[in-house]
């Protein structure tokens, strides 16, 4: 599933990228070079962000893709959203049994262990680490992209 955050750039930097041809060539490669590097500053600081688990596959399941004036970052990892946003409370039960098996290790009953009905788990605090990369490298982006137009000469 992955997470999907976008940010949402001013106005004047979201018309560069989408007319980007009507710039000349100095202004056109100044916009891609904004937008590559807003990319790689987006990226690392959500890598940066992001909480490192057991596995590690949170950090790298990030990814980045720039294609001329368009970019993206995106967490691959299936749970992501689910440490983006948090959870609702979770319960397990039984499927097609009366009983549910506890996956853990009781000192007094080995791996044995049974509970009638439903086990509550609590709700998992979110944790973001996409949008507040998003938020942090929104100014430095728009800034560097109007740096980029005051010079343009088309």
């Amino acid at each position: 599933m992955g997470t999907f955050i976008k940010m949402n750039l001013d106005k004047a930097t979201y018309q560069a990228t989408a007319d980007i041809n009507k710039y000349d060539e100095s202004t056109r490669e100044g916009i891609k070079r904004v937008i590559a590097e807003g990319v790689q500053s987006t990226y690392e600081t959500a890598v940066r962000l992001a909480p490192y688990g057991t596995t590690g596959n949170l950090k790298t399941g990030i990814k980045k893709e720039v294609r001329g004036s368009y970019g993206v970052v995106r967490s691959t990892s299936p749970h992501s959203h689910l440490v983006e946003f948090g959870t609702a409370p979770r319960i397990v039960g039984p499927v097609k049994r009366v009983a549910l098996k506890l996956p853990r290790f009781d000192p007094t009953m080995g791996w044995a262990g049974f509970v009638k009905g439903d086990i509550y788990n609590g709700k998992m605090p979110k944790a973001p680490f996409m949008k507040p990369a998003a938020e942090e490298n929104k100014p430095k982006i728009e800034a560097a992209m109007q740096e980029v137009l005051k010079g343009e000469s088309h």
